[in-house]
């Protein structure tokens, strides 16, 4: 896992090397657990290497297409908000809530979100859309990190900001060929 963190961050840096300024640092374990205690429920143990290695970016600098690192903090107090409020989101969205912990988020309240170990998630990563179901997207962090890293090898990130979403998802299907995520149209 370290290794395909290391990997990622040279893509990132790669391609937009201002984006040194933007990565933060990382957590201790202690400062993780203090936060993640807070859940109501177990999510995989993965977490740990990412916040590890910084405790979010700025929004500009995205691990997948329109997918930032939020802090842990901001993290748990989203997660707190919506927890709260789950029974009556239930009743006003048409599909089953997943206790789930968001970590990836973009700028319309999209993004991926480390699924309880309990089913139906079993601890792997659930890419969450307001214009598509919410489906799991990748089986662990590991599927998530490689898909990232090839995308930026593949060019799915632009300098313009302008992300090539249609070669994005080709790469997650190609990557993670079982999950229905990958498929939706």
């Amino acid at each position: 896992m370290e290794n395909l963190i290391k990997e990622l961050e040279k893509e990132i840096l790669y391609h937009n090397p201002s984006f040194r300024n933007l990565l933060g640092t990382g957590l201790s374990k202690d400062e993780i657990d203090l936060h993640l205690n807070k859940l109501p429920f177990k999510i995989s143990d993965d977490i740990y290497y990412l916040y590890e290695w910084i405790n979010g970016t700025d929004y500009k600098a995205e691990i997948l297409p329109s997918g930032y690192l939020l802090s842990l903090e901001e993290a748990v107090n989203q997660f707190e908000t919506i927890y709260a409020m789950k029974e009556e989101l239930q009743e006003i969205f048409y599909e089953q809530y997943f206790d789930c912990f968001r970590f990836l988020s973009d700028m319309s309240d999209s993004g991926y979100s480390f699924g309880s170990l309990e089913p139906p998630c079993n601890g792997q990563i659930i890419g969450l859309g307001i214009h598509h179901n919410s489906e799991i997207a990748f089986k662990n962090l590991s599927d998530l990190l490689e898909t990232a890293i090839i995308c930026y090898q593949r060019g799915v990130y632009r300098k313009d900001d302008i992300h090539d979403f249609e070669l994005y998802f080709k790469i997650g299907k190609e990557l993670n060929p079982d999950l229905k995520y990958w498929s939706w149209e």
